[in-house]
């Protein structure tokens, strides 16, 4: 089943029904795993990394290529 109906997903009282959505979710997700919640493993490579060696001093560029 590649979709669910929103009749589906509604609890006797009428209510959305956590059970049958938590159930449709399962199920999507064995279906397409790529939609499961995906943590990174190891360095992903972001954030800061220390402090760099010299200070960038924009102004200072600019005198160098204007002067």
């Amino acid at each position: 089943m590649a979709h669910v109906a929103a009749a589906d997903l509604v609890a006797d009282d009428g209510e959305p029904g956590p059970e049958k959505m938590a159930t449709a979710a399962r199920a999507s997700v064995e279906r397409k795993p790529h939609l499961a919640t995906r943590t990174p493993a190891g360095d992903v490579d972001q954030g800061v990394r220390g402090w760099p060696a010299e200070t960038f001093d924009f102004p200072a560029m600019l005198g160098r290529v204007a002067g």
